[in-house]
């Protein structure tokens, strides 16, 4: 369960931040963060970027693409906001600076048709959330080290984190205070999650359609998560992703914590032409629907200056959009609009503050 304590330091910090912001605005980067000539090369004054990027009030997003060749620990796509899509640099605000996301994915459908690495199938989730202000690292692993080794599977994906924090060239962009990480992943990258998440701190933790009812380790470390976390599985023939079995999100986990249950299978979340016809639903919007909501919980828990309720709802800025971020803010998180039955149906429910409530979307 989230503290009073550490909802009073959020809502401190987003206050403080506001304050920045309407006081000195971007200009004064150079003046209130290490010395004049920190940032001359920022490529927010040429895009004409002239706000704090967060869930109301997005940019665009850049990748860049590391390999051991370039100093990380293995190869990783690092997704972050910028000025214009994948070919940006990383924008260098002064007030603040960027949480980290580190996202594992699982393992590849066992006959699937993607004809690239599997982490890199994985962009809609990374690019929505890097687009509201955060950096997300999507590192390339071997998801079945769970079965033989999962205390290396844990130590590897720190690895790359402290990595992200100290050498990457960003680094020094970043908020390196691990109550503004966020650890996420899908299926076995949602089991070595929780155990990461487990044993570390950490702000805030996303779980896509973590096999958990087949994993007793999995299921015991997820009992001693505290942290505001975000659960989203299907409805499978086998319900093998079913944190409502035995009643465990209901009754078992204590965190403020979301259960987004969707009809569909198991990798619903990553384009077709990555997965062929395995595991699949009807409903062509789940990825970017899981984009969106992760995005929004990781806003609620995590830096923001837009509040975002308990529902998860889409913000609307509290004062209007300028003609600039209207060009960035068009079409973004609207992926619910399109959440429509016959093909797609979804429920969303949340315990957070121990107080109740739920969304439909479609029909279940």
């Amino acid at each position: 369960m989230t503290s009073s304590t550490s909802i009073g330091k959020t809502h401190t910090r987003r206050l403080l931040l506001t304050a920045l912001a309407a006081q000195l605005g971007l200009s004064a980067c150079r003046r209130i963060i290490d010395g004049a000539n920190f940032c001359p090369e920022n490529p927010a004054k040429s895009w004409r970027i002239t706000w704090i990027p967060d869930i109301a009030h997005p940019v665009f997003y850049g990748v860049e693409n590391l390999t051991p060749a370039q100093g990380a620990p293995r190869n990783m796509q690092i997704y972050y906001p910028g000025a214009r899509f994948r070919a940006a640099p990383l924008l260098k605000l002064c007030i603040g600076r960027w949480p980290i996301v580190l996202f594992l994915h699982g393992m590849p459908p066992m006959q699937g048709a993607s004809r690239q690495p599997w982490a890199h199938a994985w962009w809609r989730l990374p690019s929505t959330i890097a687009r509201a202000g955060y950096v997300v690292v999507v590192p390339e692993h071997d998801a079945a080290l769970w079965d033989s080794d999962p205390d290396q599977a844990v130590a590897d994906a720190l690895r790359d984190l402290e990595w992200v924090r100290n050498q990457w060239s960003g680094s020094r962009w970043l908020d390196k205070r691990p109550t503004s990480t966020v650890i996420a992943g899908h299926s076995y990258g949602a089991l070595i999650s929780a155990l990461l998440v487990s044993r570390n701190q950490v702000g805030a933790f996303v779980s896509l359609g973590g096999p958990y009812i087949l994993h007793g380790n999995a299921l015991n470390a997820l009992k001693t998560v505290t942290v505001p976390s975000f659960f989203m599985w299907a409805r499978t023939p086998g319900d093998f992703e079913n944190l409502d079995n035995v009643h465990f999100w209901e009754q078992t986990l204590t965190q403020d914590r979301y259960a987004a249950v969707y009809v569909g299978d198991h990798f619903d979340y990553v384009d077709a032409s990555d997965t062929g016809p395995n595991a699949r639903g009807a409903c062509a919007h789940v990825g970017g629907v899981a984009g969106d909501l992760a995005a929004l919980f990781i806003a609620a828990n995590i830096q923001s200056l837009t509040h975002v309720d308990a529902g998860l709802h889409k913000p609307q800025p509290l004062t209007p959009l300028t003609p600039e971020q209207k060009v960035f803010a068009d079409s973004y998180l609207n992926n619910l609009d399109f959440f429509m039955p016959p093909d797609c149906s979804m429920t969303l429910r949340w315990n957070v503050g121990g107080a109740t409530g739920a969304r439909q979307f479609g029909a279940i």
